[in-house]
């Protein structure tokens, strides 16, 4: 009786080693994402909320905005040249998964580069 009972745990402990080792590659750690990755996903995305909502209240009012939207438009560009500067310190995180890191860099991009054409459409 106590033989079954020793060969049913170890039953057990191979079926929950076999399904561990099915999760992940060849018995390896799944990957975590990149801290700072995922804190310059956070940022790109406040700053697209930002950004949008200054560009609405701009259509609203028909081109006349205070200088608070002015203020929020620096500041959305503050804040993407940090979260490229996170992105790019992301990558050098060890072990980690860099598709946050590749998002954020590439959306903290766009809203600089959206940020540099809204300044000269300024100007002319």
């Amino acid at each position: 009786m106590r033989k079954r009972r020793k060969n049913k745990k170890a039953a057990g402990e191979r079926t929950k080693r076999r399904k561990k080792m099915l999760k992940t590659k060849y018995g390896q750690r799944p990957l975590r994402y990149s801290r700072k990755g995922v804190n310059s996903c956070v940022l790109a995305i406040l700053d697209l909320i930002f950004l949008l909502s200054m560009i609405i209240v701009s259509c609203f009012s028909k081109g006349d905005v205070s200088m608070f939207a002015g203020f929020v438009c620096i500041a959305v560009t503050v804040m993407s040249a940090k979260g490229l500067h996170m992105a790019v310190k992301g990558f050098k995180e060890r072990e980690k998964n860099y598709i946050t890191c590749k998002v954020g860099m590439g959306l903290n991009i766009f809203l600089l580069f959206m940020m540099v054409l809204i300044f000269f459409r300024g100007l002319l």
